[in-house]
């Protein structure tokens, strides 16, 4: 990139999203006020849908954890169990999106991975189009070197390969 300068990065902290977990804790709620409300909720079940909210809080608590942090020097990936995983945006030798089918399901992962093979590995449906979008800004800004997948750049302009909800 001779004479072109690269903007700085404001530091960003992504969360994967937790939607589908407060839909969850809706119907169990519901299912504890009707339960309620029908006479039909004894100290059994009372305790098998509290200790099914209990799980549900343990693992919001879990998901808050899971970060995903870009910023002008470097892309981080903090996770609740295990260290850190940093990659340098000027050691990033590959980015690409990598499909998984296992037969019931189809998955889309990102992988960015540095020239000593280091490797960050996301969930692109953990993430909204947004946020997946001001990534892909990010990796094509500060990763001239990389090998980047051409859905990639497609993202920036808006164009997803896939629906995200």
């Amino acid at each position: 990139m001779s004479g072109n300068k690269m903007l700085p990065i404001q530091r960003q902290e992504f969360t994967i999203r937790k939607w589908p977990l407060y839909f969850v804790v809706a119907v169990y709620i519901l299912l504890l006020f009707i339960l309620n409300n029908t006479g039909k909720l004894d100290e059994e079940k009372f305790l098998v849908i509290s200790a099914g909210l209990a799980f549900l809080l343990l693992l919001y608590f879990l998901l808050t954890k899971n970060k995903l942090i870009i910023d002008n020097d470097e892309i981080t990936q903090q996770l609740f169990f295990g260290k850190p995983k940093v990659l340098k945006w000027k050691e990033i030798k590959f980015s690409y999106l990598n499909w998984h089918f296992d037969g019931h399901t189809a998955d889309l992962s990102w992988s960015f991975i540095d020239f000593s093979g280091k490797a960050i590995n996301i969930q692109t449906s953990s993430y909204s189009r947004k946020k997946i979008k001001l990534i892909a800004e990010a990796v094509i800004e500060k990763c001239p070197q990389a090998f980047i997948d051409n859905r990639l750049k497609n993202i920036t302009a808006g164009k997803f390969p896939w629906y995200i909800f």
